[in-house]
């Protein structure tokens, strides 16, 4: 039995030191062993009961609008708006209110707009992906980053 596997092992003293040791290649010192790129993630397809973190920024108007459009087009899909360069909240909702929501009358409209929930820009939701042309949109599947799209 292999008790470095036990999750109170991750909590002792030079745990990732001893590990990384135990499964560096041959011939290469623990602390120079390349690391493993981040597996990139797949293209999935949304479906019912998914939810998407978007990505948008304070200048990106029919970019963005067109993507929550998409997003919005399957249904039971949840989308945590991040927005980032707003002012305030209030600038995001505005933002929100100004997505024009073609093809949806009213009451359509509303309840596309329960499923979007407006939130603060966070920096590790977003880490490591490339956010210098929006939108950015990563759906997750059970609290897991799957797909980008």
């Amino acid at each position: 039995m292999d008790f470095s596997r036990l999750p109170q092992a991750a909590h002792s003293p030079g745990y990732r030191a001893a590990r990384s040791a135990r499964e560096a290649p041959p011939g290469l010192a623990a602390d120079r062993a390349p690391a493993a790129p981040p597996p990139a993630p797949a293209a999935a397809t949304l479906r019912a009961g998914d939810t998407v973190d978007v990505w948008v920024e304070a200048g990106c108007e029919a970019p963005c609008h067109d993507k929550l459009t998409e997003i919005l087009q399957t249904p039971d899909v949840k989308v945590h708006l991040y927005g980032r360069g707003f002012k305030d909240a209030l600038a995001l909702v505005a933002w929100l209110e100004r997505w024009p929501a073609p093809g949806l009358d009213a009451a359509a409209r509303a309840a596309a707009a329960r499923r979007i929930e407006p939130r603060r820009f966070d920096p590790v939701i977003f880490g490591g992906i490339d956010l210098s042309q929006p939108p950015v949109a990563l759906l997750r599947r059970n609290g897991a980053a799957i797909a980008r799209f």
